[in-house]
């Protein structure tokens, strides 16, 4: 009898902590299909980001020059659900001296409240 209430109250004090372990919801985003192109002084990326977690994501992105210059895509953040994906783009006319041709660059998606998700290095091309 005294093994089976020290087996109960063992119980009840582990129930509350294993349960919120396993309902605790996780933040993670892939990158997919990223290009960045450049022609003169425009350039343009284009970034799907879907979101493989399974709570909320108020996602932004975005791209990193050489001299650590981020660049905030256009839109701001974008509420996504789980299994949701979303299109990112970052374009301009008068930011295409800080990209060149035939170099690496990277791409950053963050959520407002967990901050950085991923990041993926992406290749300029062009003329």
């Amino acid at each position: 009898m005294m093994l089976s209430i020290i087996v109960l109250a063992a119980v009840a004090v582990m129930y509350p902590i294993v349960s919120a372990t396993i309902n605790k919801p996780t933040y993670a985003a892939s990158i997919s299909q990223a290009n960045l192109l450049k022609q003169g002084a425009y350039v343009l990326m284009t970034a799907n980001v879907k979101n493989i977690g399974s709570g909320d994501l108020n996602a932004y992105c975005v791209i990193v020059d050489k001299s650590l210059n981020e660049y905030t895509c256009q839109g701001g953040a974008r509420l996504l659900g789980p299994g949701d994906t979303v299109a990112f783009i970052f374009e301009s006319t008068s930011e295409g001296s800080s990209f060149m041709v035939g170099t690496s660059y990277k791409i950053r998606v963050f959520d407002t409240q967990h901050g950085l998700l991923n990041e993926v290095t992406i290749f300029c091309n062009g003329r």
